[in-house]
């Protein structure tokens, strides 16, 4: 036969001299356990990982996270890796899954890097550690896992966020556990992998330097990208916020001569009146606001038809609704009970109860609100700003300053827990530069006592007594001189 034309032989790929099997002998071990219990694993953990975002986030945050299918790492590349990095600790085959954490791999893309802090610093740590002897559909299997590769990211310019979760599956008559490694991206995090085809060098192999130098400048302009899609996304959502959420006097009917009008303003309320029939918690005006204009466009902002505010508009579709008109202002319906929260031992019940509402509220330790607001301050001290440039996007940039500050102290805060401080003192006025800690604070306290005591007159929840609205504020971090003072004071409008 001629050498020419010999097909050439697929090179069989040599067993690791430290491992105690064969590569023949972990190819059949690892289709069986790939198919029975690494492919069911998979897809349990998206069905769950699905099921909790869409339990915990509105439709407009829900649709700026995407949950994808996940991978069961292949033969080749788990026969790789064994050999380079846990050959010392692989004792049998039956060992393997115990070794390697991303036999099976989840990915959620966040559509920009608010979206992925929002993941990682509020809602991620809303699942359950796992606990030994527990058989969870989906918890944290271990957070000493979480790789935080956002900042300045590796060296390569990879930039993700990574926890390891854990579900269980059946497997002949026995559950097993499996840990499903999570990465989290932005769209352009995402992108940067796909374009650079970081994925196909893995330890012990490296680019050429030509690219490795381009990849890394391209992660680099995509961060500052990403940065910039933040900006965006604030100034959008500041100019296109809905208009007139405060109750109005007397709503203005639409006229009843003009037929059009009136169909158009009976299937708003139609919409309005069933979306929240439906509700299982508590809804913000915003959200509710925003289903309404991607349903019947933009222009129904544009005096909501006829009605004037969009609060009014809610009290015609649903008479009997419960508001909290405190910004950023609250609805939910009448079969919702705040006392139905899992109270925490660690936070005052009044907070518990007011997080069913605002879920975006941190309940964090005490030490964490001062060092939040000592961060905050710092950064408001550096801040060059005019009231009338003070949207979403200065606020993003204020919280990103206090998130490098409070990094050099001894207790740490998330940008999400200062941009929840930061962007509720914007919404009444209160956010100013060169603020002191303490201006930070008392501020930000006084807003707080004025929505706890609304929240809890509304929902007719007994948490608004002098006893706990002092407990609420200590929880803030209040002295007992201020706890006097705004406690003897829970309504009317915030200082």
């Amino acid at each position: 036969m001629n050498a020419v034309n010999s097909p050439t032989p697929t090179p069989t790929p040599t067993p690791t001299p430290t491992l105690p099997f064969t590569f023949a002998e972990f190819s059949e071990w690892y289709d069986e356990y790939a198919e029975t219990v690494l492919k069911p694993a998979r897809v349990a953990a998206v069905q769950a990982l699905n099921a909790f975002l869409d339990e915990e986030l509105t439709e407009a945050e829900r649709v700026r996270l995407e949950v994808r299918p996940g991978r069961v790492k292949s033969k080749s590349r788990a026969w790789q890796k064994l050999g380079n990095k846990y050959a010392p600790l692989v004792e049998s085959l039956s060992s393997v899954p115990a070794v390697m954490d991303d036999l099976v791999g989840l990915r959620i893309v966040c559509t920009t890097g608010s979206d992925q802090l929002r993941l990682t610093d509020d809602l991620l740590p809303r699942l359950d550690p796992w606990v030994e002897g527990d058989e969870p559909v989906l918890a944290i299997h271990d957070m000493d896992s979480i790789r935080n590769y956002l900042g300045k990211g590796k060296a390569s310019g990879y930039r993700a966020y990574h926890l390891n979760l854990c579900t269980f599956v059946q497997h002949g008559l026995d559950r097993r556990l499996v840990v499903c490694e999570l990465q989290v991206r932005t769209l352009l995090q995402e992108s940067w992998g796909e374009l650079t085809h970081e994925d196909t060098y893995k330890p012990g192999s490296a680019p050429p330097p030509l690219v490795a130098t381009l990849s890394k400048r391209m992660a680099d302009l995509m961060a500052t990208l990403d940065d910039m899609a933040n900006d965006l996304r604030a100034a959008i959502e500041e100019t296109s916020s809905p208009v007139g959420l405060g109750a109005g006097s007397e709503p203005e009917i639409p006229g009843i001569g003009d037929e059009s009008a009136n169909e158009e303003a009976e299937a708003v309320r139609s919409f309005v009146a069933e979306r929240l029939a439906g509700l299982r918690r508590p809804i913000d005006f915003a959200t509710l606001a925003w289903e309404a204009q991607r349903l019947f466009g933009q222009e129904v902002s544009q005096g909501w038809v006829g009605y004037g505010s969009f609060k009014d508009l809610v009290r015609a579709s649903v008479p009997n609704a419960k508001f909290i008109s405190e910004p950023p202002g609250w609805i939910w319906p009448e079969s919702f009970s705040p006392e139905d929260a899992a109270l925490n031992p660690e936070v005052p019940e009044s907070a518990r109860y007011l997080h069913q509402v605002d879920r975006s509220l941190p309940l964090v330790s005490t030490d964490r609100w001062q060092s939040a607001y000592d961060a905050l301050a710092v950064a408001t001290a550096r801040a060059e700003w005019i009231p009338e440039d003070l949207h979403r996007g200065v606020v993003h940039e204020l919280a990103k300053d206090a998130r490098q500050v409070a990094e050099s102290g001894v207790v740490p805060v998330t940008r999400r827990h200062l941009t929840y401080i930061a962007d509720s003192l914007r919404e009444v006025g209160n956010l100013t530069s060169d603020m002191s800690s303490d201006d930070v604070a008392v501020s930000f306290r006084s807003l707080m006592v004025h929505r706890v005591a609304a929240f809890g007159a509304d929902a007719d929840a007994d948490v608004v007594d002098e006893s706990q609205i002092r407990d609420f504020l200590t929880w803030l971090g209040a002295g007992l001189e201020e706890c006097e003072r705004l406690a003897a004071v829970p309504t009317g409008d915030p200082a």
